[in-house]
Formats: structure tokens, C-alpha cells, sequence
């Protein structure tokens, strides 16, 4: 089925992002004990002395720029400079 996306935001597939079955499950039951958004926001930041940082977080919308990847029934949003690393 296709859905409209956000301005801005643009589907992704899974050569990007792609989650086992368990993580689908696992991404499932943290979002919905932690209420704060569908969307798992994968983020990487740094550089320099300490090396990359990546950070996971759920977020109720994707920003402009996104990448959304559906993957093991989990939506994913991956911004533009993050989708380089990955």
C-alpha cells in the first residue's frame, strides 16, 4: 500500500536499514512501552578524538531530509548524514 510521505522525507529500502525479525519485535515492544513516537530515530554523531556515537531514539514524526525504511515491521528514520555511515 502506498502511503504519502512527509514533505521532504523520502522511502528508503532496506540496503539501508535492515532489522532481523527479533529486533522488529524487540523495536515493537520498547515503542510501545516508551509512548514517545513510532518512528525509531537511528543517529550518528562525533567524529575526532572519540570516535562515532550512534544514538537510537523514538520520535513521533521524521524531519525534512529523512529517510524512512520499513524493515521487520519497524519504521526507521534516518537522516541524510547518518545514511552515509551506515
Amino acid at each position: 500500500t502506498a502511503t504519502t510521505l512527509p514533505e521532504g522525507v523520502r522511502e528508503g529500502n532496506e540496503n539501508l536499514v535492515r532489522l532481523t525479525p527479533d529486533a522488529g519485535a524487540k523495536v515493537d515492544a520498547l515503542r510501545a512501552r516508551e509512548g514517545q513516537g513510532d518512528l525509531l530515530r537511528i543517529a550518528i554523531t562525533g567524529g575526532g578524538g572519540n570516535g562515532l556515537s550512534y544514538k537510537i531514539k523514538f520520535v513521533p514524526e521524521p524531519r525534512r531530509g529523512d529517510i524512512l525504511v520499513r524493515s521487520a515491521g519497524a519504521a526507521v528514520v534516518v537522516d541524510p548524514k547518518t545514511a552515509l555511515y551506515l
